[in-house]
């Protein structure tokens, strides 16, 4: 019921913003009855940029798992739900690696990858190695150690799955 008033007053007063601050639950109920509707994308990415700010302020790999399937409605890959949620996972991937969620979530992308007869990266896994380059200097020497661990146990995980990303 939450949700459907924030999606009413969206539709008539254009904006919805302080009913979505600091509940991200109803942002997510948001997101999923705007996708269902087809609703314009202004409030799609209202209710994912309420789902990014929580999970910024809670940044766990769990967090960041449960997110995603709301990032993915969002429809953009370049979305801060989005960004956020490789955010997360770059900052500490052995424990997203560690969740089989995660495990499900590269599979799936990998799945993508295959439905459409492509040779393309994985999505999922090309940007969140994106968002790990996107924390250390690649020029920076010490930086180099954290990072390619850090790629390494992604990296792994796609050894264990049997995928090449």
């Amino acid at each position: 019921a939450r949700a459907v008033a924030a999606v009413v007053r969206f539709c008539c007063c254009g904006t919805c913003a302080a009913d979505l601050r600091r509940d991200p639950a109803l942002a997510a109920d948001v997101v999923l009855l705007a996708h269902r509707l087809l609703l314009p994308h202004d409030l799609l990415s209202l209710a994912a940029g309420e789902m990014a700010d929580a999970l910024l302020a809670d940044p766990s790999a769990q967090n960041a798992l449960d997110s995603l399937p709301y990032a993915l409605l969002a429809d953009d890959r370049g979305a801060r739900l989005y960004r956020a949620v490789c955010a997360v996972i770059a900052n500490d991937p052995a424990a997203a690696v560690a969740l089989p969620a995660f495990q499900a979530a590269v599979l799936d992308s990998a799945h993508s990858i295959r439905q459409r007869q492509s040779t393309d990266s994985i999505p999922l896994v090309d940007d969140i190695r994106t968002a790990i380059n996107d924390i250390y200097n690649p020029l920076d020497l010490d930086d180099a150690p954290e990072a390619a661990a850090r790629l390494a146990c992604i990296d792994r995980l796609l050894d264990q799955l049997h995928l090449d990303g």
